[in-house]
């Protein structure tokens, strides 16, 4: 995990029977697939972060951000989940100067960070058209909360697999036609 992850944010859901944590990364295809195994949902919210830090080094970006997806779309695509959720960023539109992008934008990433991510949602909408990876793709402009880190890091590693959900909400929003 990097320095962005923090397992203590996520102590209240142990007494759940829906969540499970796993230390791995998606770079191994191995681990991919066995987390993958007894899944019906993913949220893909792994990646590494952070422009200043791409820019320093882009070659973690490359295998977490590329190669990751790559190994979650070949593990999704073996085994019966309903639904890929593959979480991105507006970086991939590139700057702005003024007005908004819309889903049909064209991607125009200006980092290595931004590239690595467009390079994945493409991965995404490639699978999904050719091998029917049942996936969609959300776009959001920065992902933050009350648990956010203040210092530059990453959410490497962290693949949510919600395992036999069953709650009628998720179902309904995981279904939900929206960018991919």
């Amino acid at each position: 995990m990097g320095p962005g992850s923090n397992p203590s944010n996520l102590k209240g859901l142990s007494r759940s029977r829906h969540y499970r944590f796993i230390r791995g990364d998606l770079s191994d295809y191995k681990t991919t697939r066995r987390v993958l195994k007894d899944a019906d949902y993913v949220v893909n919210f792994a990646a590494e972060t952070h422009v200043d830090r791409s820019i320093a080094n882009p070659l973690p970006f490359l295998r977490s951000n590329v190669v990751g997806v790559y190994n979650l779309l070949q593990a999704v695509r073996e085994s019966r989940i309903r639904r890929l959720v593959h979480i991105s960023t507006d970086e991939v539109y590139g700057p702005i100067e003024s007005g908004s992008f819309s889903e049909e934008s064209l991607l125009s990433p200006s980092s290595p960070y931004s590239a690595t991510k467009a390079a994945s949602d493409q991965l995404v909408k490639a699978w999904s058209a050719t091998y029917k990876v049942p996936a969609i793709i959300l776009r959001c402009t920065n992902n933050f909360g009350p648990k956010s880190v203040a210092v530059p890091g990453s959410v490497a590693g962290l693949c949510l697999a919600l395992e036999r959900f069953g709650t009628m909400e998720l179902a309904d929003v995981l279904r939900e036609p929206t960018a991919g």
